[in-house]
């Protein structure tokens, strides 16, 4: 292993934690973070396995939520998140020995010993240069074995599992261009962001946690200034809206909340997924709303009726120029007709008008309340308490060498490990809290949607979207609590007073994604009761 590079950060850079973990044997803090991550893998993995024995031991549609689904739907719905838990439990069982071996091999130094020799051979040994060049090499070499490690699973979950039950889209052309295009572009943004990262660490003096937040700060909202236009486009097709009754509605709508709406667009989700949704981005005064193609009901993207139309026409001349009789077309018939009959239940998924302004209805309620501000604000300020704290744990050499790399350890790899190692008890409270306030933002947003006077139509909506996307209805109220971001009816619903319209949303959206029915442990059940029973006590605050 060649020899250790200098520190680029002032050795007196000590905090009182830096000196404390110092004091701690290097083993000891090994097993404390090893140990961590186990424990809250077995703590998920304890949740996942109650919700599995839950959707195991439920074959049959319950009587009574039987005005939700039916017994076909229920079945669909059961298979697809049964299969889906095994998958997750398959891949997460791999992923952690995987991360355990890769401690307990010093994996990671090792690849970054490789990184400097493959440097050293190509550009030739330079002690002046830094760690920034090898610091490159490195995350090269990580985000290629990452890409290649995490193909496979995702090749299987795309073509086996998703395509088993009629969500994948993807030709296998079409999935490898879109990898491939993740992955280089991933490159050309990342190192770049990586290297100015490191770059400020190293010359940023005592308060380089401060260059670094700013730095991050306008780097998030640069990307989400130019993703809509360059970014986006790369991976997926956007045409306007068409004009017509839909596009109108929604336009007034944003007039009447003054939302700073500058286009209205459709995204060709059905490429990828038979999976609908609907979403708003953009800074200030320059708004997008992209709804996808899957969610408009009978909707074809402009693209996609020109190339059906063109292999129509190339049929017809096939068949012409082989002249094929009556006979021939007679035989065909049932094939087409069963291909018909398929064509016509797809177009009957999604939304309707209606439907489709309910569910802006509730987007839009997210920016009228300020929940997007919101959550910019809770991450700009969980991002600078992690530099902050990056800053107060930079010099425990002691946490660095437990994971086998030699002192000073590159400037790189402390980053990663205080932020993904050291941190992590903070982030799992973190992700905890901010799945509880989600929650309370979601049904927000469902009664903003009502008082705009979409409630029946929001209703109808969330079961339809919750039937297309095989939603299951039935959750462990334990596993529930910390995995789903949504709320529940019979926690929140009654205290926010929803109405009846809403109901009738939850009802369609989750018919819509065949959502499993049963949840908490009636879930919808208990959420549509809780509406009903906010609904009469709003009429009676009325007369």
């Amino acid at each position: 292993q060649p020899a250790a590079m200098p520190d680029p950060v002032a050795a007196d850079q000590q905090s009182a934690l830096s000196s404390w973990l110092n004091s701690v044997a290097p083993e000891r803090i090994f097993c404390g973070v090893l140990g961590f991550f186990w424990l809250t893998y077995l703590w998920e993995n304890y949740l996942a396995w109650r919700q599995y024995k839950l959707m195991r031991d439920s074959p049959q549609l319950p009587e009574a939520a039987r005005q939700l689904t039916d017994d076909q739907t229920y079945a669909k719905a059961r298979a697809y998140s049964i299969d889906k838990s095994r998958y997750s439990a398959v891949r997460g069982l791999w992923s952690q020995l995987l991360f355990t071996f890769i401690l307990l091999a010093e994996l990671m130094p090792r690849l970054w010993a490789v990184a400097g020799r493959h440097l050293d051979s190509l550009a030739g040994p330079d002690a002046s240069r830094g760690q920034l060049p090898q610091s490159m090499v490195f995350l090269v070499y990580v985000m290629l074995l990452s890409f290649l490690i995490d193909l496979p699973w995702s090749v299987y979950k795309n073509f086996v599992l998703e395509a088993r039950h009629g969500f994948n889209k993807q030709t296998p052309g079409f999935y490898a261009k879109d990898q491939l295009k993740s992955l280089l572009l991933s490159m050309a943004i990342g190192l770049p962001i990586a290297a100015a990262l490191l770059w400020l660490i190293e010359r940023g003096g005592p308060y380089f946690y401060v260059y670094a937040w700013l730095l991050a700060s306008v780097v998030i909202f640069v990307l989400m200034l130019v993703y809509p236009s360059f970014i986006a486009p790369l991976f997926d097709t956007y045409e306007p809206l068409r004009e017509g009754q839909l596009k109108q509605r929604i336009e007034d709508l944003a007039k009447r909340l003054e939302f700073p709406l500058t286009q209205l667009l459709v995204i060709e989700g059905s490429r990828r997924s038979a999976h609908s949704n609907a979403y708003l981005f953009g800074l200030w005064r320059s708004k997008r709303i992209v709804l996808f193609d899957t969610l408009i009901e009978g909707y074809q993207m402009q693209s996609v009726k020109e190339k059906e139309e063109k292999e129509r026409e190339k049929r017809e001349k096939e068949k012409a120029a082989e002249g094929q009789g009556e006979k021939s077309d007679e035989a065909k018939a049932e094939p087409d007709s069963a291909a018909g009959e398929e064509k016509e239940k797809e177009a009957k998924k999604g939304c309707n008008d209606d439907e489709i302004l309910a569910v802006l209805g509730h987007e839009l309620g997210h920016w009228s309340l300020g929940h997007n501000v919101s959550n910019i604000f809770i991450s700009e300020v969980n991002l600078f308490l992690m530099f902050f704290a990056f800053g107060q744990l930079l010099n425990c050499h002691s946490a660095f060498a437990a994971f086998g790399f030699q002192q000073p350890a590159p400037l790189l790899l402390r980053l990663a490990f205080v932020l993904e190692f050291l941190l992590s008890p903070y982030n799992e409270l973190l992700g905890f809290a901010m799945i509880c306030l989600t929650r309370l933002f979601e049904f927000q947003a469902d009664r903003f949607s009502v008082r705009l006077g979409f409630g029946q139509q929001l209703k109808t909506a969330l079961i339809k979207l919750h039937t297309d996307n095989l939603s299951y209805p039935l959750f462990d109220p334990l596993y529930s609590a910390f995995n789903h971001s949504h709320p529940t009816a019979d926690r929140f619903s009654v205290r926010l007073g929803f109405g009846q319209q809403l109901k009738t949303a939850l009802i369609k959206l989750h018919t819509d994604n065949l959502s499993y029915p049963l949840f908490d442990p009636l879930y919808m059940l208990h959420r549509l009761a809780a509406i009903d029973q906010a609904e009469a006590e709003d009429e009676a605050k009325t007369k």
